[in-house]
C-alpha cells in the first residue's frame, strides 16, 4: 500500500523523476495567476494555489504545454475554486491536457465548475495521447457536447478520487472516452449527472473506462463499486465534504490509504480520523451586502467511541489582514460532543451597513486549551 498525501508529490505517486531541483510556485502571492505559474514552472516543480475563487483570463483554458509538474490547491477544493463563467456565447474550460502530457502532469484539489464547452470536455479535455493524473477535483455544473465534467479523446488519463455533480452533455454527463480513449477511474464519486447518452459515463466502440471502487448513481459493474447517497454535508450549497455515516468512508481501493493511514474514501474529500473532532464550516453564499445577513451551518463530528469535550470560537479577518474588532463573533463556547455523534447548528450575523468592503476569512477552531483539534475557514466578499 502507499499512503496518498493531499499535495501529490510528483516523484512520489506517479514515479517521476528530476535531475535539478524542484520549487514551490506561489499563486496568487508570487504569480498573479494559476497560468502564469505554469508557465514558470519546471518539470517536478509545483504550482501551489491558495485559497479563493479564480476567474477569467490565465485562471481557465489552463495548458500544462506537456510540463510535468503538480498545478495543486493549498487547502483543497472546498476553498480554491476555478469558475469557467462559460456559457453557449462565451466557452470556457477549467484545463486541458493536448500535447501529449503524462502521468507526472497532475491537476489536484479544485472545485472546477461553469465550465462551457461545444465540443469534448466541460471541465477538462484530455486528448492527443495526453495521459495526466487528475486527482481529488470536484466537477460541478459543467457542460460539453461529450464528457460534462471530463471529456477523453485519444488519451488514458488517471482519474483518482473526484467527485462529480451536475454536469451535463449530450453524452457521458460525468465522463465520456471516444476516439481510442481508456481513461482509468479510482475512488471517485459520479451522481447528479445527465446527458442523453450516458448520464455518468459514455464511451464508444474503440474506447473503454476501467471503474472500480467508485460511487456510481445506478449502480456500476466493476470492483468495488457502490450506489448509495453519499451523505454530503450540504449538497445544496455545493459542500461535497462527507458526514460520519457516509457510505464512502474507507470504501475506497485498499491500495491507497489516505493521510490519516485509514482505508481510502471515496470522493474529493476524506474525513481524517485521526483528529478528536473534525470541523466543517458552510456559508449561505459567498457573497454578502452590507447591511446584510450572513448565514453560515456549523458541523462538528466525534468520529470516535468516546465523548469528547471541547471549546469553540469564531473570529473574522478583515480585507486587509487585521482581525475584525468584534472578535470572537462566535464563543468561546464548551460542549461534550457525544461518542459517534454529529452536531449541526445555524448561525445568523447581521453585517453593519458600515462594514468594509472586500474579502473577508471567516475562522473556526475547535479544541481545548493549549490543544487545537481542528479549524476551518472560508472567505466572503462584502459588497455595496
Amino acid at each position: 500500500m502507499r499512503a496518498l498525501a493531499w499535495l501529490c508529490c510528483a516523484a512520489l505517486c506517479v514515479g517521476v523523476s528530476a535531475t535539478a531541483p524542484a520549487f514551490v510556485l506561489y499563486v496568487p502571492t508570487e504569480y498573479p495567476t494559476i497560468q502564469a505559474g505554469i508557465d514558470a514552472a519546471l518539470d517536478g516543480d509545483t504550482v501551489l494555489v491558495g485559497d479563493g475563487v479564480y476567474t477569467g483570463d490565465g485562471n481557465r483554458d489552463l495548458d500544462f504545454w506537456a510540463k510535468a509538474i503538480v498545478v495543486a490547491s493549498e487547502n483543497g477544493p472546498h476553498t480554491t475554486i476555478i469558475d469557467c463563467e462559460a456559457n453557449g456565447w462565451d466557452p470556457h474550460r477549467g484545463f486541458y491536457f493536448t500535447r501529449g502530457e503524462g502521468p507526472g502532469s497532475v491537476v489536484q484539489g479544485f472545485t472546477i465548475r461553469n465550465g462551457h464547452w461545444p465540443g469534448l470536455g466541460g471541465g477538462i479535455r484530455c486528448a492527443v495521447a495526453s495521459s495526466p493524473t487528475i486527482i481529488g477535483n470536484i466537477f460541478v455544473g459543467n457542460t460539453a457536447q461529450d464528457g460534462g465534467g471530463i471529456g477523453c479523446s485519444a488519451s488514458a488519463p488517471l482519474i483518482l478520487n473526484n467527485t462529480f455533480a451536475g454536469n451535463m452533455a449530450y453524452s457521458g454527463g460525468g465522463i465520456c472516452a471516444v476516439y481510442h480513449s481508456d481513461p482509468v477511474v479510482i475512488n471517485c464519486i459520479l451522481r447528479g449527472d445527465s446527458a442523453a447518452a450516458g448520464d455518468e459515463f459514455y464511451w464508444d466502440t474503440a474506447s473503454s473506462i476501467t471503474v472500480t471502487y467508485s460511487n456510481v448513481a445506478g449502480g456500476w459493474p466493476g470492483q468495488g463499486n457502490i450506489d448509495g447517497d453519499p451523505k454530503y454535508v450540504l449538497e445544496e450549497k455545493q459542500d461535497y465534504r462527507l458526514r460520519r455515516n457516509s457510505p464512502c468512508i474507507d470504501a475506497g481501493d485498499p491500495y491507497y490509504l489516505d493521510p490519516d493511514s485509514t482505508w481510502s474514501d471515496i470522493g474529493a474529500h476524506f474525513i481524517d480520523q485521526s483528529k478528536p473532532l473534525i470541523t466543517y464550516l458552510t456559508p449561505q453564499a459567498l457573497t454578502v451586502h452590507q447591511g446584510g445577513t450572513l448565514r453560515v451551518l456549523y458541523t462538528l463530528i466525534n468520529f470516535h467511541d468516546e465523548p469528547q469535550p471541547c471549546n469553540g470560537i469564531a473570529e473574522l479577518k478583515l480585507p486587509d489582514g487585521e482581525p475584525w474588532a468584534g472578535n470572537p463573533l462566535e464563543g468561546p463556547g464548551y460542549r461534550v460532543i457525544p461518542a459517534q455523534y454529529t452536531w449541526r447548528f445555524v448561525r445568523e450575523y447581521q453585517v453593519p451597513s458600515s462594514c468594509p468592503l472586500g474579502t473577508f476569512t471567516f475562522t473556526w477552531k475547535v479544541g481545548l486549551p493549549g490543544e487545537l483539534f481542528d479549524r476551518d475557514r472560508f472567505l466572503f466578499t462584502v459588497e455595496p
